[in-house]
Order: structure tokens, then sequence, then C-alpha cells
């Protein structure tokens, strides 16, 4: 692909993905973060929030951040700069990450700590009572969903590292170790 790094930081709700992308992305000499939160976001009417029935329209809008995603990450590493995407795990599995992630293009991982431990963090940072409530079922639905996910993953290539005990240097550090 390029000179530059290249990650894909991937897990539930509320477990640091967007820190430990931040973190990885500032290491380098030249960083850049693409939070696919971000780019599906873009979507000004219309945007369907993720939800337990996970109808076809939302599907089609997460596979049209994540290709925006894997473009910016292409043009981005071709020039030598370290690129980590930022993403969540999907009913689907993160399929649309498979060719890169197989290939070795990428590092990519899945975050997993307990998801008692995601929900105490989503607990604090969370001003709204609904919007915890939000986060929590969706710690809960999405650690469950990643359960099932995980042989598949492992299989294509991502890594798991459980964050539970490290904070968000130490889980960086350790992605950038693998």
């Amino acid at each position: 692909m390029g000179s530059g790094a290249a990650y894909v930081v991937a897990g539930p709700p509320a477990v640091g993905k967007s820190t430990v992308a931040r973190l990885l992305a500032g290491a380098a000499t030249r960083g850049v973060h693409v939070p696919v939160d971000d780019l599906r976001e873009m979507v000004i009417s219309g945007l369907v929030l993720p939800s337990p029935d996970w109808p076809a329209v939302l599907a089609d809008q997460v596979a049209a951040a994540r290709e925006v995603a894997l473009t910016a990450l292409t043009a981005y590493a071709v020039r030598g700069y370290t690129v980590v995407i930022d993403d969540f795990v999907d009913p689907a599995g993160l399929r649309e990450y498979d060719d890169v992630v197989g290939s070795g293009a990428v590092t990519a991982v899945v975050l997993r700590p307990d998801p008692e431990a995601a929900i105490g963090r989503a607990r604090q940072r969370e001003v709204t009572a609904e919007g915890a409530a939000y986060i929590t079922e969706g710690v809960r639905m999405v650690s469950a969903l990643l359960e099932d996910l995980l042989p598949r993953l492992t299989t294509v290539g991502w890594h798991v590292v459980d964050n539970t005990d490290l904070d968000p240097e130490q889980t960086a550090a350790r992605i950038r170790a693998l």
C-alpha cells in the first residue's frame, strides 16, 4: 500500500477506540485518524443510527462510510502517513475490511474489554440518562455479537486486545507491538 503504517481499530461502544486511534496516529511523525462515525454523520438527511434491527439502509450507510475510510487510508498511506481507522463492530462482522486485513496491508485490532468495564466508562462520559442507557444497551448488544464474530475475524487476521486493565496509552503500545 505504501510506506505509512495502517491500522483499523474496532470494537463495541465505549471501549476506547477513538482515544486509542488518536494516540496511534498522534505518535507518528505524520498521522491521520479516520473515524467512521464522523463519516457516517456526514449524512445530513436520512441518517440511521445503529439499532438491534439493523435495517438495510443502515448497512448501506455503514458500507459507504467504510469505503470512504478505506479510500482515505490508501490516499494517505501511499504518501507516508500512518493512518488509523476507528470503527464499530456490526452484524456483518466488518467484512468491508477483509481484503486489506487478509492481505496484511493493515494491522486490524478488535478492542474487547470486559463489557461491564466498558459500561462503567460509558457512564462516566455520558451526560444524560438517555445517552447512558443507549450506550449501555449498545455495549451489551455488540459485546454479545462480537463473541459470535470472533472466530471469523481472527481467521481473517484481526487481533484481539483485552484492554480491561490497560489505559489508552498501554493499549496503543500493545497495538504498536503487534
